[in-house]
This record gives structure tokens, sequence and C-alpha cells, in this order.
């Protein structure tokens, strides 16, 4: 956290101090053509247009450095207003999460609606998370929004390997969800015994909830082989690589490759 927040800004110093270098040496070339001849020549021009182009390239990068940390903390206030929403709704519940549901979370803006077995239609309909673009669409990852007529939002931790399988329940087969207070672990595999598994894990904190959809984690070996699955290829993680991630105790965080949560995909 505190490493994207000194990158952010970073990120909003660097583009200022570059535009104040341009403007302090095209003042000087200004003054010293005024103070020599009155005008510029074609070699003093052409200095001032390589010199412009230079700076530009530097700038280019600070630019889209920039916006990009602005459209990532718009989607991470989008994901803690889910999350928020997913635990008023479990209390309002006896504890249950809402579902059951797919993994993948269809964007309650498209038209039609998704069917009442998305998350993303159950708490929008119930008013525990506005219908708004400012939270189910992610502004990194409109590639994937774009994609098809799914309308793809995000992506909620339900899979098999969990423990216990499924914290959102299932479409096929039917499976109940399960209260807040029984999950234990994200990191399970479907290939160990139980007497393999390490003590369980309770702190929600570690627990993630909801991230970023892409071709990672959404592709055909990881959604079953659905008609929406993604392509890893053309549909990276959104942010330079990295992803989004909301945990059960409502926080939120950007997460890179070397740094994903226990049972990221």
């Amino acid at each position: 956290m505190v490493e994207m927040r000194l990158t952010y800004l970073f990120s909003q110093i660097k583009l200022p101090l570059l535009m104040s270098a341009v403007c302090f040496m095209l003042a000087q070339l200004f003054s010293l053509a005024n103070r020599s001849r009155g005008g510029f020549t074609v070699v003093e021009l052409l200095v001032v247009l390589a010199i412009l182009m230079t700076l530009t390239v530097l700038m280019v990068p600070a630019i889209n450095s920039a916006l990009e940390a602005g459209r990532r903390s718009r989607c991470l206030s989008g994901l803690r207003t889910l999350a928020q929403g997913t635990l008023l709704y479990a209390a309002d519940n006896d504890g249950y999460l809402p579902g059951p549901t797919f993994r993948s979370q269809r964007s309650p803006l498209r038209s039609p609606p998704p069917s009442t077995n998305y998350i993303s239609r159950i708490l929008t309909d119930e008013g525990y998370v506005p219908l708004s673009a400012q939270v189910w669409h992610c502004p990194s990852n409109r590639r994937v929004l774009d994609y098809g007529n799914a309308m793809l939002a995000y992506v909620v931790n339900n899979r098999q390997s969990t423990d216990p399988p499924r914290y959102f329940g299932s479409i096929n087969p039917l499976t109940p969800t399960i209260r807040l207070s029984e999950i234990r672990s994200s990191g399970l595999s479907d290939y160990i015994t139980p007497l393999e598994r390490g003590p369980p894990v309770t702190d929600l904190a570690s627990i993630w909830m909801y991230a970023d959809i892409d071709g990672v984690n959404f592709n055909a070996a990881n959604s079953g082989g659905a008609a929406s699955s993604l392509h890893e290829h053309l549909h990276p993680p959104p942010h330079s690589g990295g992803r989004n991630y909301v945990f059960f105790d409502g926080h939120a965080r950007h997460h890179t490759p070397d740094d994903w949560p226990v049972n990221p995909h």
C-alpha cells in the first residue's frame, strides 16, 4: 500500500516538473533571441524542436502513469463499494452471502440485464449497491467490458478449491451459499487430502472476495470452458499487469503477479 501511494505521488510530481522545465527552457530561448537579433535563426528553431520532441518522449510515460494511477484508484473505490454491499447483505440475511452465483459477474448495466443468478443483479435489485458504472465498470478494463455481449465486470472468489468450497454457492450443480462466519481458507487444492492441508486461515483480511476479471483468471481452463471465457494474451490483467482485489474484511488493494494473494485466480 505504501509503495503504491509513493508511486502515485511520484507520478503526480514528475509531470509538473517536466512541464516546468519545458516552460523555463523556452523562456530562456525567447529571452536570448530577443536580446540578440529580435528573432530565431533556423538552427535555433531546430534546437527548440529537438528539445520539445525529447521532452515529449519523457512526458508521455509520466502522463500514462498518472492516468493509470487515477483509473486504478477509481477501480479500487468501486470494489470497496461492492464489498460493503455484500457485507451488508450478509448482515441482513443471517450471515449468508448472496447467491448462488457464477464466478464471473456481468455488469448490471448490461442490456438486457443479467439474470438474477448474478450477484450484480442481486445486490443492485435489493439496493445494497448502486446501479452505477463507477462501481461496476473498471476504467482500465474496457476491453473486457466490450468483449462479446457478456459485459463481464469482476470475478468472485468462488472455486471448488476454497474451504468450504464455493463461498457464494453454485448454479450447476445447485449449491447454497455459506455464512460469512464459515469462511476458513482461500488457498486449498482439490488434489491434496484434508490431512495434508495446513491450518485453516480464518483471517478475513487475507481472503479475497472480488477481483478484476481478465484472461488469466477467467480463461477457458479457469472458467470450465464457458463461452464468455477471455483470451489470456488478448486480455491481460488490466492495471499494468497487476490486478485489484477486495477482501472479506472490506479493504481493497492492488497486487502485482509477484504479490498475488492466496488462490489468486
